[in-house]
């Protein structure tokens, strides 16, 4: 493997948690930083709403986690819609 392909796959592998916090909104403007993460855990925040295409450029996420959150029943539609590869939602 070329170097760039190796950094390509490490960045893949990498996971953002951040629990225990006081995130209330999760927005793209939230979430613009990010680099091919694996993973991303929001549980244990006081989450309340979710932005509808603030999870569009997560393309690489496998696992996303909003355990114990305050979202309400239902959210924008096609908020899932470009996590292609997610294989665990966890609400």
């Amino acid at each position: 493997m070329r170097p760039s392909e190796d950094r390509v796959e490490e960045d893949h592998q990498q996971p953002l948690i951040l629990t225990d916090g006081n995130l209330f909104n999760v927005e793209s403007a939230n979430l613009t930083l990010l680099v091919n993460p694996a993973l991303l855990s929001l549980s244990r925040n006081a989450v309340y709403g979710i932005q509808e295409c603030s999870l569009h450029g997560l393309t690489t996420l496998w696992t996303l986690s909003l355990g114990h959150k305050h979202i309400p029943c239902s959210v924008p539609d096609h908020t899932f819609s470009k996590l292609r590869i997610l294989q665990v939602l966890s609400i």
